[in-house]
């Protein structure tokens, strides 16, 4: 279970969000740009994370067709993610994004 755990962005990212709330500062402004194509491509590897929990397929070939679709690979993955390990008021950003865009999605457009 621990190394699913580090194989998913989302765990990632809740972390940054926590951190980056603990620092003491502000919260992010709403200026803060997050790439568009970094959502779509968290959505992907959620969705794909939730179709190996749900039919039991190997999460890591469904999150290897994810990162297909968008021409990366996982050292690329690790490239962005790092990024945004960096940038916390970013990462808090992307992954609001990817929540605003499931949730849309789920309502029907």
């Amino acid at each position: 279970m621990l190394v699913r755990i580090f194989t998913s962005p989302l765990p990632v990212l809740c972390v940054l969000m926590v951190c980056g709330s603990c620092s003491g500062s502000e919260a992010p402004s709403d200026d803060v740009v997050v790439d568009s194509l970094h959502a779509e491509i968290l959505i992907d590897l959620h969705l794909a994370d939730a179709r190996a929990e749900v039919t039991g397929e190997p999460s890591d070939s469904l999150r290897s067709v994810a990162l297909a679709i968008h021409q990366l690979d996982s050292l690329a993955l690790k490239t962005i993610l790092d990024r945004y390990a960096q940038h916390p008021e970013e990462a808090v950003a992307l992954y609001e994004q990817a929540g605003e865009q499931l949730a849309t999605e789920r309502r029907g457009r």
